[in-house]
């Protein structure tokens, strides 16, 4: 039967006293557009045009007296509540029980929230804190690998080389590198392909940069789902160019009326690889994330891809994850940042982080902190027994 619905206003602390309550809690870190959520479960958009996005999910097996399920699913604005029936296809309330307790025996770390935190023991600090953030709690310290971030030796070619460019043109090109044009700019030094529409450039750094530079406008009316499939389709072509790495999207912009953005971070490890990544001669923009790809219903019309591989060191080190003393002993030193009353974090993550900073860089875990307005921080992790 089709389940009932409301909507209300998102408040930041309803929504917190959901999070707290026995629940299962899925993030997907950005608002998944109805249109591309019903791309991605091969059904019906009109199935969900009540939805204008799915940003976050609370499941509430054991909520209702009677025998429902109760989701709240956000968009980031709105929260919309639904009452399911349980019916004798569904999962019981015993199903989500062991699924729950499962869940608890092989999790070794125990999570909880800001709201979920004991009164006596907070500070001012918190009240710039999104109270649905997620932290691990009880043992401090947590076992990371160092990693060690190279360019792949695909983009070191020499251009005397003629097999070594055949086989970038080929990871990139395919059955058109015929119709392109390969050069070497004598201004940086950068690998350069195009025709007449197309170019690709290839920095000694690894940063592939892409622009369709065609003049024609693209009638056709701008669809999120797809403009995803080409964003997927354009990783697809350079993803030959960092085999090995997980590559997960954290991104869906469309305030744009004529593009979408989305952009993608790396997974080393089971660890995010996010960027702080200055582009010179663009206005002073960075790239925060390891893939950032514009599109268009009809294709791709700009991406920005640092391309970089990654070995792993062999033993870890104890890096303090407790995000509690992160707030009251290190965040507080950021005094610019602790004393500005209009700061306020939507998230936090321990991530390594690329920088803009030639070949071959070390990462350690970072914590990454996401601002309402959009910008970015980066703290270092402080390692057990270091500063």
């Amino acid at each position: 039967s089709r389940a009932e619905q409301s909507s209300e206003q998102y408040s930041e602390e309803d929504w917190g006293n959901l999070v707290k309550k026995k629940s299962f809690f899925l993030d997907f870190n950005t608002d998944i557009k109805a249109d591309l959520l019903s791309a991605f479960l091969n059904i019906d958009s009109s199935s969900i045009k009540e939805l204008s996005g799915v940003y976050k999910i609370i499941i509430l097996p054991w909520e209702d007296v009677n025998n429902n399920v109760i989701f709240y699913i956000t968009d980031g604005q709105r929260i919309n509540k639904y009452t399911l029936p349980i019916t004798s296809k569904d999962m019981s309330r015993d199903d989500y029980q062991k699924i729950f307790d499962n869940l608890e025996q092989s999790d070794q770390r125990q999570y909880c929230t800001i709201n979920g935190l004991d009164p006596a023991k907070k500070t001012d600090t918190y009240s710039s804190v999104g109270q649905d953030i997620f932290f691990a709690r009880g043992s401090m310290f947590n076992d990371y690998y160092t990693l060690y971030s190279y360019v792949p030796d695909s983009l070191k070619i020499k251009t005397s080389n003629i097999k070594e460019i055949d086989a970038l043109e080929n990871s990139l090109l395919d059955d058109e590198k015929d119709f392109y044009d390969f050069a070497v700019s004598s201004y940086d030094n950068s690998i350069v392909m195009k025709d007449m529409n197309n170019t690709y450039r290839i920095h000694n750094d690894g940063l592939l940069e892409y622009k369709y530079v065609s003049a024609a406008d693209d009638q056709e009316k701008l669809q999120v789902s797809k403009a995803f499939q080409n964003a997927v389709d354009f990783i697809s072509k350079i993803k030959q160019l960092v085999q090995g790495n997980g590559i997960v999207l954290s991104g869906i912009d469309t305030d744009s009326k004529d593009y979408v953005e989305f952009t993608f971070d790396y997974m080393v490890n089971n660890v995010p690889v996010v960027a702080d990544y200055g582009l010179t001669g663009n206005d002073g923009q960075v790239l925060h994330n390891a893939i950032t790809v514009r599109a268009t219903s009809s294709r791709v019309i700009n991406a920005w891809c640092i391309l970089k591989k990654f070995d792993t060191g062999t033993i870890t080190d104890k890096y303090n994850v407790n995000f509690p003393d992160f707030l009251s002993n290190q965040f507080k030193d950021y005094k610019n940042l602790a004393n500005d009353k209009k700061f306020f974090i939507r998230n936090v993550n321990i991530s390594y982080v690329i920088l803009s900073a030639g070949d071959k860089q070390t990462l350690q875990p970072e914590w990454v902190i996401y601002a309402s307005d959009g910008k970015y921080f980066e703290i270092p992790a402080r390692k057990k027994g270091g500063d």
